[in-house]
């Protein structure tokens, strides 16, 4: 009888920590979540309260009226317990793209707006002021260029992560343009629910794959004594323009072109390491910096590899050239379609705390065929100041190639219940083998 009892002690105890073991990694069904709060606040309507949108705008307009959007996810516990519990885990953020415009930058809301959105208006919310980065918002998360049409995906983890510890509350994201061409999305009361906006929680298969093409602190060509008489750019002894891989130093309209370590400024918080002549004439600073130097790709890069990424430091506007053609640009008049700045323009706004902080920018390589070829290629890059009075101007740059990552399930650590009922297994285990 006692071999029979221990049996099915033994038994019944190692079905139960099997059990236990497999409902704790089970994906939790919430690891893809649709349910949302979108609206946005504009600045043609400040009297207007917050509304949930079918479509929703983020815009920078130059007539004085922009639109800042704003998007909370509706995360059960269980998706936020089970991400926390589960090693390297991602979240992605999908939004759909209904008309694209400039990029958009991201930002971590820290004001609890969903609660009373309906009371809520651009004169009320914050004063008027709209999102301010290191206020109502978080200083910095992240950017991204939009598709011409179709889904952007954001990796959101950080983020989660802080909510699902509980280091921060979710209170949502806002959404600040860089530019004046607005960017119109799907939002989470569209008619067609199959472009709702979507938040991916999942496990790594296949971490992202990165090959760094330009590190950081390195050596540049630069230009920081453009004469502003004329608006055009610098071009060589036989023609080529500054950002043309043919263009030579040595010959151009700019006085003199220096070589440099990153980071490069003047006024701004960090290690300088080259410093920048940012006045023009007394009390006057100048508005733009030119900077450029070659890199090395092989074919295996090319091939193997679906973005451009960009970790920049930059105060106040940008334009990033590959091989002569444009593939970035935040804060200039004008858009990366029609660009509408010369060396005497200035930014369209500042950039809040980037002058310390190294900023992530994503660019499609399906979106520009063909731009890196085998070998040599050419990066250039022009900073704009703010205006004339201001103090600071700061530029560094990494350059690297990334392989996305490969989503797997979320796989939660098991619960102590698993190891105590397998000890516990163990144990039963004893009488029998005496009995033997």
């Amino acid at each position: 009888m006692k071999a029979i009892s221990c049996n099915i002690v033994l038994l019944s105890t190692l079905v139960y920590a099997v059990y236990c073991t497999t409902a704790q990694a089970e994906p939790d069904p919430g690891t893809i979540i649709t349910s949302s709060l979108t609206t946005f606040l504009a600045g043609a309507m400040p009297d207007t309260p917050l509304g949930l949108e079918a479509e929703w705008n983020v815009d920078g307009s130059a007539s004085g009226e922009p639109a800042h959007g704003l998007l909370k996810m509706n995360i059960p516990e269980s998706a936020l317990a089970d991400f926390n519990n589960t090693p390297d885990a991602i979240a992605l953020l999908e939004l759909h793209v209904t008309g694209r415009g400039d990029w958009i930058e991201l930002y971590q809301s820290r004001t609890n707006w969903a609660s009373n959105y309906q009371q809520l208006t651009w004169d009320n919310f914050s004063n008027g002021s709209g999102l301010q980065p290191g206020k109502n918002m978080s200083r910095y998360r992240s950017a991204m260029a939009l598709p011409r049409q179709g889904v952007i995906t954001i990796n959101v983890t950080d983020d989660i992560r802080q909510w699902a510890s509980g280091l921060k509350e979710n209170e949502g994201w806002g959404f600040l343009p860089t530019g004046t061409d607005g960017s119109d999305f799907a939002g989470g009361d569209h008619p067609n629910k199959s472009i709702h906006p979507r938040l991916i929680l999942a496990g790594i298969d296949q971490p992202a794959m990165h090959d760094v093409l330009i590190p950081k602190n390195s050596t540049w060509y630069y230009c920081d004594n453009l004469s502003t008489h004329s608006r055009n750019y610098p071009v060589d002894s036989d023609g080529n323009s500054w950002n043309s891989p043919d263009f030579n130093v040595n010959e151009s309209r700019c006085r003199k072109w220096e070589s440099g370590q990153g980071v490069f400024g003047n006024g701004v918080a960090g290690i300088i390491n080259t410093p920048l002549d940012k006045e023009q004439r007394p009390g006057v600073n100048r508005p733009t910096f030119l900077f450029r130097r070659d890199f090395e790709v092989t074919a295996d890069q090319i091939a193997d590899n679906d973005w451009l990424e960009l970790t920049l430091l930059s105060d106040d506007g940008t334009a990033l050239y590959i091989n002569g053609t444009l593939v970035f640009e935040k804060y200039l008049p004008g858009t990366i379609t029609e660009p509408d700045w010369d060396v005497r323009s200035y930014a369209t706004r500042s950039a809040y705390d980037q002058t310390e902080d190294y900023m992530n920018y994503r660019v499609n390589l399906a979106d520009f065929p063909d731009l890196l070829n085998e070998g040599i290629n050419t990066i250039a890059v022009e900073t704009h100041n703010r205006d004339e009075d201001s103090t600071d101007i700061g530029f560094d740059l990494e350059l690297s190639l990334v392989t996305p990552e490969v989503l797997g399930n979320l796989t939660p650590i098991p619960e102590p219940c698993t190891a105590l009922m397998l000890f516990l297994g163990l144990l039963g285990l004893i009488p029998v083998i005496r009995k033997k």
